[in-house]
């Protein structure tokens, strides 16, 4: 069985896409921030909802060891996590700038960097999102 790790697991598009993965037979690591957000999700033996922090390396690195240990090394990383904090360019402040960095650009690059080195003997697919709501 093919194991897809999806970030933004419980937002429109993550658990979207979660459902989608589980009706096509996928085991499914869902990472998301919020533990009460995952727990929205519909239980399934081949879903392992993972809390976690994906702009911080030790979250990843735990959420990714946590969903190889339950489903095995990954076929698929869906990076869905994202944000955005828009308005005028005057009123976005430093730390809005590294809020917005860290969650749609380190986070990418965390999770590629942790999943990748797993994926490589079996190869894989890694997708990576943007929206704007």
């Amino acid at each position: 069985m093919k194991h897809v790790i999806v970030t933004g697991a419980a937002g429109g598009i993550g658990s979207a896409a979660v459902d989608e993965l589980l009706a096509g037979g996928f085991a499914v690591t869902a990472i998301d921030l919020s533990t009460d957000a995952l727990d929205r999700l519909p239980h399934h033996a081949r879903l392992l909802p993972v809390a976690a922090d994906v702009t911080d390396s030790g979250e990843v690195a735990h959420a990714v060891a946590a969903g190889i240990e339950h489903h095995g090394a990954p076929y698929g990383l869906l990076n869905i996590a994202g944000n955005n904090r828009l308005g005028p360019l005057e009123d976005i402040t430093d730390q809005d700038w590294h809020f917005l960095i860290d969650a749609n650009l380190t986070s990418t690059f965390l999770m590629c960097r942790e999943v990748m080195p797993h994926m490589r003997p079996a190869g894989g697919r890694v997708v990576n999102t943007a929206s704007i709501f």
